[in-house]
């Protein structure tokens, strides 16, 4: 299960080519907790590619506040039903 915040510190470092301090800075998190993230999601993938693990899309932990992008019903995250917060990749 690939968390959010593990997502998203993937897209920014290793798509966007952004540092770790400015993808923490955007994140809203220090570049430890950054580099937490993004070195446990690359450990997820890597797994799923390697031994042929399935990789699923966890919803927002933070999905009751206002900030969470599950709140956006244009997230492609957010849940169809309720209780179902997740998306295959």
């Amino acid at each position: 299960m690939l968390e959010p915040e593990e997502f998203e510190a993937l897209r920014l470092v290793d798509l966007l080519d952004y540092d770790q301090e400015t993808a923490a800075g955007q994140m809203g998190i220090s570049r430890k907790t950054l580099w937490r993230d993004l070195h446990e999601a690359r450990r997820k993938v890597v797994e799923a590619l390697v031994v042929g693990k399935r990789l699923e899309m966890a919803g927002c932990a933070d999905s009751e506040t206002t900030d969470c992008c599950c709140k956006n019903p244009e997230c492609r995250y957010a849940a169809d039903t309720p209780g179902e917060r997740q998306t295959e990749l």
